[in-house]
């Protein structure tokens, strides 16, 4: 089984961090007052999170 891990959402209009949510979520930018879905990321953050460990998983 795989488990599944969040990844940091970071809004391709502004650049700014907005919040650490698995995958298949869409996050809101108050900023760009828009929202935000895994696949419209134009870079793809290799940071991921395990959500029961706490702890920061780089390129894993």
């Amino acid at each position: 089984m795989t488990k599944k891990l969040m990844i940091q959402f970071t809004c391709p209009k502004c650049r700014r961090e907005l919040a650490w949510a698995y995958e298949t979520a869409t996050v809101y930018c108050r900023s760009c007052d828009r929202w935000v879905a895994a696949a419209q990321m134009k870079e793809a953050n290799p940071a991921k999170i395990d959500p029961d460990q706490r702890q920061l998983l780089l390129f894993g």
